[in-house]
């Protein structure tokens, strides 16, 4: 916690590589429930130097340790505005919305990143917002029939799945995609899915 600590004394005071450098340190030697919040720091060191794609990297890792974090996806949104990934970053920001509804900033950037889109259409750019292939390409050219067979060779989601209950959970939110951020099965899913495509 000591190199969090200097990490933030260094960005506050701006300077934003050493501060980077503590923040590094103390990702390798944290593991605790808290972790979210050092990637968030980074995060923004990283995008005070226009290290724009480290830094939507960052705002993803914590996403990923903290999915119900609204500063993380409202990081990810800026990142990727910035990146003039509009669409992708009108979800994160409807995302960010969703989770903390007091947040006016929130409020209006998922609905001002690209006012041409319909909540439809929105709901339909869901899956562009894959947090994987935001890491890195490793989905990008991945076709439906690899998607089955990482799903078919993997007996946990294998199950997950087969459970008549779950597939309802799923059904319920194909009008609102987004709210299955919210749901511990389906981010569960999620990961052992990307764990999938991993190994």
């Amino acid at each position: 916690m000591e190199q969090k600590l200097l990490g933030d004394e260094l960005l506050n005071n701006n300077k934003l590589q050493e501060a980077i450098e503590q923040y590094t340190l103390a990702l390798n030697n944290n593991n605790d429930e808290n972790k979210y919040k050092i990637y968030l720091n980074r995060c923004l060191a990283n995008y005070k130097l226009n290290n724009y794609e480290d830094a939507l990297n960052d705002a993803v890792l914590a996403t990923k340790l903290n999915s119900n974090n609204a500063k993380a996806w409202g990081r990810v949104g800026s990142c990727l505005l910035v990146l003039n990934r509009n669409k992708e970053a009108q979800i994160a920001f409807q995302t960010a919305s969703e989770l903390d509804k007091t947040n006016e900033h929130f409020k209006m950037l998922s609905s001002n990143s690209n006012d041409d889109d319909t909540e439809d259409e929105l709901d339909n750019n869901f899956n562009n917002l894959d947090m994987n292939a935001l890491l890195n390409n490793n989905f990008t050219n991945t076709s439906m029939s690899n998607l089955f067979s990482h799903i078919l060779s993997n007996e946990t989601l294998l199950n997950k799945i087969s459970e008549p209950e779950f597939q309802k959970t799923l059904v319920s939110y194909e009008k609102n995609p987004l709210a299955a951020l919210k749901d511990k099965d389906i981010m569960n899913l999620m990961n052992d899915l990307l764990k999938s495509f991993k190994s």
